[in-house]
């Protein structure tokens, strides 16, 4: 068979295996719903009704950037219910991430057994796949990326084209998620690395002949990137005085933070039990393989893999946010992928015929280890659900049924530790209850006379004695998975 057919039989192969195992996790329980997918579901349904982004308790909606919300508002025109178009749209993305993929990993390796390797690696990866699975911004994140990667790595007689493009590609970045700030270093130092930059005029005028013209070209460049992100950073201040909402300060887990940065990534290449120390070591060892082998292809995934972790670090050093598991760092796993193979590949080719065939079934009986664990996560999901609000427990849920009966909740605010679950399934506004108990300055302000507070069992921040300690507390119902109290501040 032709290498040219082989080109196009692997990614299909891929994309069918993807597909299989994203449906049959996804269809029993619909897909995954997180309490970001709530809030990005609720300023989408805030647009489409009242024409204004509103999170689920009907504060402006500045936390999080507004493309996906806005993507969700636009799918809602379709005749279908949402939660199934957003499958829909996860698959095409996942068809469309796995294409990319392929032209990336085809530029960074020679030899079609890495690179089909590489593919399958990806695709039965937990982290590419939880993110498939789940309504979230980072499906079309990982996209984008791949995309600005091949862009950058393309034939520079397009350059006038690619300079545009990659400016459009960068500024979604940036609507798509905060941290998609990432890629502006990571264009720079790719182009001042290579030496090159796109003309802006495609006739007669070549950024390369003096500084001033390539300056120019990387202040365009920005502005074009960094316009759509500052006009929502505007209006976002405008409205309240911030420009991505509170964010608390980081505190005495940034330590841990980086720790479990470190698990997770090694767990890509070795399994949790075995020690970090161990599987950090072999991480080091891919980067020295790579060291000689850093092609132009392989030089933009270090770039991405290097500036998104540290970007994360520095995150955590200034605020306090979830820890850093696989999914906050899937936008990493295909260039660490690539990399990862790419240094095997050229090990491998440089070996004596013993070391590279040993190495080879290595390498075939290490692929179990992604595949039991994917295999592992997706008939969970298809016995249990994949997140937290698709559960199939929610439809019982004898709190939901209490809140959805209008007589039960005439008026007031209500407020909860898990605001996400009643504006989900009652379309009702809800609070959170602070995380801390010294976070109890502006929701002394916020309770009333009469407000509600729905205090669900299991997802306890701290013990419900702390705030009767502090506000008049009146049990209106006990249920199984949760207790309604009448709120009121103590005189």
């Amino acid at each position: 068979m032709s290498s040219s057919r082989l080109q196009y039989i692997f990614p299909t192969i891929a994309i069918v295996i993807g597909l299989l195992l994203l449906l049959y996790a996804i269809v029993p329980h619909g897909i995954g719903l997180s309490e970001d997918s709530i809030s990005y579901l609720a300023a989408a349904n805030s647009l489409h009704d009242v024409g204004a982004m509103r999170d689920i308790d009907g504060s402006v909606f500045v936390a999080w950037t507004p493309l996906y919300p806005l993507t969700i508002a636009a799918l809602q025109f379709l005749p279908f219910k949402i939660e199934n178009t957003l499958v829909a749209l996860n698959l095409l993305v996942f068809m469309l991430t796995v294409i990319s993929s392929w032209l990336l990993i085809v530029k960074a390796m020679e030899k079609m057994f890495f690179r089909v390797v590489c593919l399958l690696f990806i695709v039965c990866s937990f982290t590419i796949m939880q993110v498939y699975a789940i309504a979230l911004s980072e499906a079309v994140f990982l996209l984008l990326i791949n995309l600005i990667a091949l862009v950058l790595t393309s034939n520079e007689r397009h350059a006038t084209r690619n300079f545009f493009l990659l400016a459009l590609l960068c500024g979604f970045t940036l609507l798509q998620r905060y941290i998609g700030i990432f890629v502006i270093p990571v264009v720079l130092i790719f182009v001042v690395r290579n030496k090159t930059l796109p003309p802006l005029a495609s006739r007669g005028w070549d950024l390369n002949i003096t500084r001033q013209r390539r300056a120019m070209a990387g202040l365009l460049f920005l502005f074009l990137a960094l316009v759509p992100l500052s006009i929502w950073l505007m209006r976002n201040y405008l409205l309240t005085e911030t420009l991505t909402g509170f964010r608390a300060d980081s505190s005495e887990h940034f330590a841990k933070n980086i720790v479990v940065l470190a698990e997770t990534i090694t767990s890509w290449m070795l399994p949790v039990k075995i020690p970090l120390i161990i599987r950090v070591i072999a991480l080091t060892g891919i980067f020295v393989l790579l060291r000689k082998n850093l092609r132009e292809s392989n030089r933009i995934h270090l770039l991405v893999f290097v500036v998104y972790v540290l970007m994360l670090v520095v995150a955590y050093f200034l605020f306090s946010f979830e820890e850093p598991r696989d999914r906050l760092l899937a936008p990493t796993f295909i260039s660490f992928s690539i990399m990862l193979f790419s240094g095997m590949e050229y090990f491998i080719r440089h070996s004596s015929f013993v070391i590279r065939n040993s190495c080879m079934v290595v390498l075939c009986c290490w692929l179990l280890y992604p595949v039991v664990r994917i295999i592992k996560h997706v008939q969970l999901w298809h016995q249990e659900g994949i997140d937290v609000y698709n559960k199939p427990h929610w439809s019982n849920s004898e709190t939901i049924a209490w809140l959805k009966e209008k007589e039960n909740v005439p008026y007031g605010s209500i407020f909860s530790n898990d605001p996400s679950a009643i504006y989900y399934f009652t379309g009702k506004n809800a609070v959170r209850v602070p995380k801390s108990i010294y976070s109890f300055g502006q929701f002394n302000q916020s309770v009333t006379q009469e407000d509600l507070l729905v205090w669900w069992n299991g997802r306890e921040l701290y013990d419900v004695e702390v705030i009767s300690a502090k506000y008049s507390l009146e049990e209106k119902a006990r249920l199984d998975d949760g207790t309604v109290f009448r709120i009121n501040p103590k005189p």
